[in-house]
């Protein structure tokens, strides 16, 4: 190998050692910003009255696993009910879950407590988050929650 190849074989090198730092710059939006941003799109659509169905998965009692389906109107719930049967839930259990501005402060004190895990899909459209899959600590067993949220429609 010729040292003017050498040489051009080491400036290439030079070369890629001083870029890749810089594309790791160029990274995802961090969960702070997905929220907001998401947060502002669902804020852009102004639905006071909506009704969505929630599915929360954890090591909870069975009332709590079961899906409900969760009814806003002028932007306070007015009925949380049992997706299968349409029967009155205890509303206890969801009162964190219960509108979508809530779910939003789910996804917020994830983020202030550093979850060991905290993956949150949002809806492109509407911006509400469909899935929040956290678990709270990595050195504890059964803690792990995961909320889907689906059948998102406005309500006349």
């Amino acid at each position: 190998m010729t040292l003017h190849s050498r040489l051009y074989r080491y400036c290439w090198l030079g070369l890629l050692v001083m870029i890749l730092p810089l594309s790791a710059c160029a990274s995802d939006p961090s969960p702070e910003q997905l929220l907001e941003q998401n947060q502002e799109r669902w804020e852009t659509q102004k639905l006071d009255n909506y009704r969505y169905r929630l599915q929360v998965s954890c090591y909870c009692i069975g009332e709590v696993t079961n899906p409900v389906v969760v009814e806003i109107r002028n932007g306070e719930t007015t009925s949380i009910v049992a997706a299968d049967s349409g029967k009155p839930v205890n509303r206890k259990f969801f009162n964190t879950y219960d509108s979508v501005s809530k779910l939003f402060d789910v996804v917020q004190k994830a983020i202030d407590k550093d979850y060991y895990k905290l993956d949150v899909t949002y809806d492109p459209t509407l911006g509400y988050p469909t899935q929040i899959d956290m678990d709270f600590r990595a050195e504890m067993a059964d803690d792990e929650r995961t909320l889907t949220i689906g059948n998102l429609e406005e309500l006349k």
